[in-house]
């Protein structure tokens, strides 16, 4: 589902974190302002590849614990 942070647009497609909010699976998706996504596919630890309108940019990293917090008010 998708949450919104402000004003930035937040998308989680099939993301599953366990008790203790490590990734399990999924990714997610941040709207950039010029209407393109940037996805990430985080492992376990919140870290994984990056992506920009589908080219690989490299990777990044997002703390788990604060997905879990996110996606607890998404759909």
């Amino acid at each position: 589902g998708g949450v919104a942070v402000g004003d930035v647009p937040l998308f989680f497609q099939d993301l599953g974190l366990d008790p203790s909010a490590a990734v399990t699976t999924g990714r997610v998706g941040v709207r950039d302002p010029s209407g393109d996504w940037w996805w990430l596919t985080p492992s376990a630890d919140g870290c994984g590849p990056l992506s920009l309108a589908g080219s690989d940019v490299g990777e990044a990293c997002v703390d788990p614990t604060v997905l879990a917090a996110v996606s607890t008010v998404a759909p």
